[in-house]
């Protein structure tokens, strides 16, 4: 049986409240720090997180600050160095509790950059990162005159809801998916605030300078039909890393959510069955 725990922790940073849970097997064979995208929450992975623990991995997730239960103003980032201090100190907190387990990280879209910035700024102690619809290209879907407008704009009012978001209909096939999106309070309906932008877009250059650092095992998915974020920024990341475990599966026909399609039970048969072998190998090793 499951044993699920509400978390809060006051921010490093700020002191701001993040809400956080976990959810652990009797005997767990490793855990996985899962992080969510732009404009959501953790619990709109429940069914991601339901399959990953009945298969024996205990997950812990949080909540960004300005979306889903923790404090700030609605999907506002002034800075994305704070975010990664908030997931750092989470997972101090996840360490400390399971101490012996393998700790992997897994995040989708801004969750994916947020993830592998994280694992090139403090690799050590990773045992992985799996990324679903990495956006580290998706500056090619915006014309340049857009994010320059933006930067400037932003200086002035950060907070303003100043760019577009994609259709929802870009996110899945599912119309459920798209329904229960739509009338959910907790996720963020409204246009993307300058700051937000520009502090993604300042993340995504960093990242692409620094993917040399990314050595440790690299499980990249991606939807082929993906119009948020490109396919390409996956195989950028897979071209430029120097993991020696690294992996790549692209999905033809699936869209941004992949997690999310009609086919969501083989993207996460796909990330279990990674899990299981990283384990296996990684326990064979030591």
């Amino acid at each position: 049986m499951a044993l699920s725990r509400d978390i809060t922790f006051s921010s490093r940073v700020d002191g701001s409240r993040i809400y956080a849970v976990s959810i652990l097997p009797e005997h767990p064979a490793a855990v996985v720090l899962l992080i969510h995208g732009y404009g959501e929450h953790h619990g709109r992975y429940e069914h991601v997180i339901d399959a990953l623990v009945e298969a024996n991995f205990g997950v812990f997730t949080l909540d960004h600050r300005g979306h889903g239960k923790s404090e700030g103003l609605r999907a506002y980032i002034d800075n994305f160095d704070h975010v990664l201090a908030d997931i750092s100190q989470f997972r101090d907190q996840i360490a400390a509790e399971q101490p012996a387990l393998p700790l992997f990280i897994y995040g989708h879209s801004m969750g994916s950059l947020l993830a592998l910035t994280h694992a090139a700024r403090r690799p050590e102690g990773l045992a992985g990162v799996i990324t679903s619809g990495c956006p580290l290209t998706s500056a090619e879907t915006v014309p340049p005159v857009v994010i320059a407008v933006a930067k400037a704009i932003t200086r002035v009012v950060p907070k303003l809801p100043l760019a577009e978001t994609v259709p929802l209909s870009t996110l899945s096939r599912d119309p459920a998916v798209l329904r229960a999106f739509e009338e959910d309070p907790l996720n963020w309906h409204g246009n993307m605030r300058g700051r937000t932008g520009t502090e993604i877009d300042r993340t995504i250059h960093w990242l692409k300078d620094n993917l040399d650092k990314l050595t440790m095992p690299l499980l990249l998915l991606h939807g082929e039909a993906d119009a948020v974020t490109p396919v390409s920024g996956s195989r950028l990341v897979h071209e430029r890393a120097p993991s020696a475990d690294k992996t790549l599966i692209t999905y033809p026909g699936l869209l941004h959510e992949i997690h999310n399609e009609p086919e969501r039970e083989q993207v996460i048969g796909d990330i279990i069955a990674w899990l299981r072998r990283q384990v296996t190998a990684q326990a064979s090793s030591a």
